[in-house]
């Protein structure tokens, strides 16, 4: 080798290792004004109690009056939660929060007209377990004390039964999360919600 391409070859080294490096994800920032912690069946919004026997307008109490109301459905819209409840005595049937918008199929079409308009951008931590878009069931898993997800009818779908109630992660097509889930159960089904769309579920093209 002559003593230019010598000199050259550590440079065309460092060119490929730069080239074949993955660059780093950014750290996904969170709004740090925004904690809603789940132990166990347990829900509050920064350290405020969510009472599952309290109605909808004590869920308003803390987290601030809902942006509208879809079919028995409070939404809100800027937070990014919604909060299913009886369309006869408004009780809370199930909570949800929005961490993206990927359905579980390419071929289901549009979002739900209950979705809210932002996902939540806060911190959501479910018995430890630190969970946003980007988390993965291996992660959370990890992280998590107590119960684990565990696989569901659909492969996009990670849910467990705690104390008569229903937890369940809904992931979308490309592996991003979707949503978490927590309501009171009854035979393992969601309260309230039989019959209802849920966040990943819609027509089929």
């Amino acid at each position: 080798m002559s003593p230019p391409i010598r000199r050259a070859a550590p440079a065309l080294l460092l060119l490929l290792a730069a080239a074949c490096t993955e660059p780093a994800k950014p750290a996904r920032v969170l709004d740090e004004r925004h904690v809603i912690t789940v132990d166990g069946t347990t829900v509050r919004y920064n350290g405020q109690l969510l009472d599952w026997n309290g109605t909808v307008k004590d869920w308003e109490k803390v987290l601030g009056p809902a942006t509208r109301v879809v079919r028995a459905i409070s939404v809100w819209d800027d937070l990014g939660v919604f909060l299913y409840h009886d369309d006869v005595k408004p009780t809370p049937a199930a909570f949800e929060v929005l961490l993206g918008r990927t359905r579980h199929s390419q071929a289901t079409e549009g979002a739900p007209d209950f979705w809210p308009r932002e996902p939540f951008r806060g911190r959501l931590v479910v018995d430890g377990a630190l969970i946003h878009g980007r988390s993965t069931i291996r992660e959370i898993d990890r992280q998590k004390k107590g119960a684990q997800f565990q696989r569901s009818y659909l492969p996009t779908i990670y849910d467990y039964d705690l104390d008569g109630f229903y937890i369940r992660l809904d992931f979308g097509h490309d592996g991003t999360l979707t949503s978490f889930s927590i309501s009171p159960s009854i035979f393992g089904k969601p309260a309230g919600t039989q019959g209802v769309q849920q966040p990943g579920e819609g027509k089929k093209k």
